[in-house]
């Protein structure tokens, strides 16, 4: 187990949601509590560091983010009413769509449109939109191949519509990863 002292502002804020949502009134103790991440492992002390674990962590919840991908917007979690042979062809078809937009499509769009903006691409969004938009994956591969994205219409609709939003509150993804390199 290791544990860290999170800011204050994190830990106010984590009160205010528990308040919020709490029927009762919380318990001093847990209110103190709130004040740190704590993190359960059965890794030995001796082999890993704690800031180890936070890293792992923030791996563990990139891995979240591409199953909540495959849920809300690949619609995983439908029951498909087709024979066994169907089914497995449906679910196989979904998870190669996703492997080709995390491992190809992200990887090349995220570094081009960082490059040409500043602005990093969401993953949750890029997925959302290529579910929604599936023509523009064939322009993006084209792109990709080509290796040319500074005229490309695709690139200014893919920075529209699938960058982070501004945040005050917490770091998305990619800032985190920048912070920790």
């Amino acid at each position: 187990m290791c544990a860290d002292k999170v800011s204050d502002a994190i830990a106010n804020e984590r009160r205010r949601q528990l308040k919020k949502s709490s029927s009762g009134t919380p318990s001093n103790v847990l209110l103190q509590l709130l004040s740190w991440s704590i993190y359960f492992t059965s890794i030995d002390d001796d082999e890993i560091t704690s800031e180890d674990i936070f890293s792992l962590y923030k791996l563990r919840w990139r891995i979240e983010i591409i199953f909540k991908s495959m849920k809300s917007h690949l619609n995983f979690d439908n029951i498909h009413d087709v024979s066994e042979n169907q089914l497995k062809f449906i679910l196989k078809g979904k998870m190669i769509w996703l492997l080709v937009v995390t491992q190809f499509i992200y990887e090349v769009i995220s570094k081009v449109v960082f490059k040409k903006t500043g602005k990093a691409i969401s993953l949750l969004k890029l997925v959302r939109y290529l579910k929604d938009n599936v023509n523009v994956m064939a322009e993006i591969m084209a792109l990709i191949k080509r290796k040319i994205f500074d005229a490309s219409d695709t690139i200014d609709i893919l920075t529209k519509y699938c960058c982070y939003d501004t945040r005050y509150d917490r770091k998305n993804h990619h800032e985190q990863m920048n912070d920790s390199s």
